[in-house]
């Protein structure tokens, strides 16, 4: 064994590697534990960490992949997405000289799938993978306002508001939250 590893990052990534390998199914954890031969307690803090770093998520008592191994790692099933808009978001980036993101609705968050950096030296942007709040992020603002429209005060009823600045919204209120989320909603009330 080389000693510059790290045994509980190699577990770590062990447990990834299998998550990713078996994606849809899913695996128990007791099933995670024998198959890679890693102490119960050691595997438990590994899929705490992994959990609050959203690279595996539990559902119905078993653990998947998380929503930044599907949007980055295994692609996700956007790459056929991710490859048509690369040259679009470059495009976006260099004429605006801002980053460019592209994301998708990934539960009530956003996970960004590409990033393309504008020329300025300054970058203040999240990585393929990030998810974001739907109500403290300009990208989740713009899923809300595009995606769901008319309906945003309905995905705002089941959002949890976290301040994040001074400035950050911590509560819904149904025409102000659907007029600051939804701009042309103000346009069409006639």
């Amino acid at each position: 064994m080389n000693k510059y590893l790290i045994p509980n990052l190699s577990n770590a990534c062990q447990v990834i590697k299998d998550l990713l390998l078996h994606g849809e199914q899913g695996r128990s954890f007791v099933n995670l534990q024998q198959d890679l031969d890693i102490p119960k307690s050691t595997l438990f803090r590994i899929l705490k960490t992994l959990e609050h770093e959203n690279m595996v998520q539990k559902r119905e008592g078993l653990l998947y992949p998380g929503p930044v191994l599907q949007g980055s790692a295994s692609g996700g099933g956007n790459e056929r997405l991710r490859k048509l808009a690369v040259p679009v978001l470059q495009e976006l980036a260099d004429r605006t000289g801002e980053t460019a993101h592209l994301a998708v609705l990934k539960g009530f968050q956003a996970l960004i799938l590409e990033v393309c950096d504008g020329p300025n030296p300054v970058h203040v942007a999240s990585r393929p993978g990030t998810l974001a709040s739907l109500v403290n992020s300009a990208t989740g603002k713009v899923l809300l306002t595009f995606h769901f429209g008319e309906h945003v005060q309905d995905v705002l009823d089941h959002i949890s508001f976290e301040a994040r600045t001074p400035h950050s919204i911590t509560r819904s209120g149904r025409t102000a939250a659907r007029d600051r989320f939804c701009p042309a909603a103000r346009l069409c009330r006639g």
